[in-house]
């Protein structure tokens, strides 16, 4: 049942992303429960045209592309934003009622009804994920041997770091952080984006993410919550053996660099 819970609040951040997965979360801007300040915080999503121009800007470097798969990679991910923008318009609704439902019973611990929605919400955006993979096929169709093996540890690497932020937001909520608290970290996590925007190696990038969480961590969670919060990274199977399923480094609070409370 844990394992659901956690993969609903996975689920929530990716839905959210209405044009695509690549879409980075940042704090301040966009209300959701649940942010990086707890229940009622608010964060912010780039705008899906900045998250996709990102996106082609990294893969541009990162790939190595030429002068005619830039153009053929600009014109699908053009061709993937509108796709997205249809499908939102057509389950936007729907996909906000459940994350709504998804919310309350994550708040009340309701497992039965976490684990019905959970099923709901795979249901609802097989069409997105189906979208999304199609593109990542006619990327890979436009590439050499090398660039597609690059582009799957590109996309890896994104799934990962999405993966972890969002487990260490979903772990914040449940420690009841006071208004105090919240501002602090919504603070840090400004200080984190500016600074993020400025490094332009992705390893830098990852430093000034799990730096910011280690100082949300050690300067504004109580001991209390401290040891709430390892308690959750145990569970899931972290650095240092804990013994969630994932195994030793395995588990979503791991993929931030939180080793220890």
């Amino acid at each position: 049942m844990r394992r659901a819970k956690w993969f609903c609040v996975a689920l929530v951040g990716i839905v959210m992303l209405a044009t695509s997965a690549y879409a980075q979360e940042e704090p301040g801007r966009g209300r959701r429960p649940g942010g990086p300040g707890g229940p009622g915080a608010r964060r912010r999503r780039r705008p899906p045209k900045e998250a996709l121009e990102n996106f082609y800007a990294e893969l541009v470097k990162v790939l190595e592309l030429n002068e005619e798969q830039q153009k053929a990679v600009k014109q699908i991910l053009d061709t993937h934003a509108q796709d997205m923008k249809n499908w939102i318009g057509e389950h936007g609704e729907e996909l906000k009622g459940l994350r709504q439902q998804i919310m309350k019973a994550q708040k009340e611990g309701d497992r039965e009804a976490l684990k019905g929605l959970f099923q709901k919400m795979r249901e609802l955006t097989k069409g997105q994920m189906e979208l999304r993979q199609r593109m990542h096929k006619q990327i890979l169709a436009l590439l050499n041997d090398e660039q597609k093996e690059k582009f799957k540890k590109f996309l890896l690497r994104r799934r990962r770091a999405a993966g972890g932020i969002m487990a260490f937001r979903g772990a914040l909520r449940r420690l009841d952080l006071t208004a105090e608290q919240k501002a602090k970290v919504a603070e840090i996590f400004k200080a984190a984006e500016a600074a993020a925007k400025g490094a332009e190696d992705r390893k830098d990038k990852a430093a000034i993410i799990r730096k910011a969480v280690k100082d949300v961590t050690e300067n504004v969670l109580t001991d209390e919550q401290k040891a709430k919060l390892e308690k959750m990274r145990q569970r899931r199977g972290g650095p240092g053996g804990g013994p969630g399923r994932r195994g030793p480094g395995g588990g979503p609070l791991a993929q931030v660099g939180l080793t220890e409370a």
